[in-house]
């Protein structure tokens, strides 16, 4: 019988996979050369537990616990333009309503790269954060879907991932078009400022229609 084992120092998961026995975990651990852990044991799970994360990332079903919930743990980091949202329980993109300090005797050319990377910032925590977290794109991968929308399962699901990840491509294509076409920094803001993002509504009213 294949089940699913996971090797453990200190809470934290080092290894995991399916296997018919404990020996040939025991093998695998040996070929990666993983000699640092405590222990060894099965789990009730299809999915397997990502390497580097800690037990009590899992719901009690092994699924992986919203990113929220794994910053709050102090599992996950945020990165430098995000912020919590405590009312949604969800991580969200700080607002950029004025430049930072750092722009002031920036050339054009400066600004408009840190426009960019304002942008790609806002695409990244809008896509992976608040539209499709990042620990559903891991269980659609591994299959782990049930309770999902028919649009996030299966071949679908996977299919849904790169459309959704092309839609925020074409949104930063879009903007950082306008922001190489501006020509003061007033303009650039203006520009941040009227910037279009898709809501996880949006996109699941468009999968519901096609």
């Amino acid at each position: 019988m294949v089940e699913v084992y996971i090797a453990i120092k200190e809470d934290k998961i080092v290894f995991s996979c399916e296997s018919s026995s404990r020996e040939n975990v025991l093998k695998a651990l040996d070929y990666m050369k993983i000699t640092d852990f405590d222990n060894i044991q099965t789990i009730p799970t299809t999915n397997n537990p990502r390497r580097d994360t800690y037990l009590d990332e899992y719901n009690e079903d092994w699924s992986l616990k919203t990113d929220y919930d794994r910053v709050q743990l102090g599992r996950l980091k945020l990165q430098d333009d995000q912020e919590l949202d405590h009312a949604n329980k969800c991580i969200r993109s700080k607002k950029h309503s004025e430049p930072p300090k750092e722009t002031d005797g920036m050339s054009i050319k400066e600004i408009k790269a840190w426009a960019k990377k304002v942008l790609s910032g806002q695409c990244v925590s809008k896509n992976y954060y608040e539209i499709l977290p990042n620990h559903k794109r891991e269980n659609i991968l591994v299959g782990a879907t049930e309770g999902y929308p028919d649009y996030l399962c299966g071949e679908r699901g996977v299919q849904s991932i790169k459309i959704i990840n092309q839609i925020f491509q074409e949104i930063y294509a879009t903007y950082s078009k306008q922001i190489d076409l501006a020509g003061s920094l007033e303009e650039i803001q203006g520009i941040l400022d009227s910037i279009q993002f898709p809501t996880a509504k949006n996109i699941e009213n468009q999968f519901k229609m096609s």
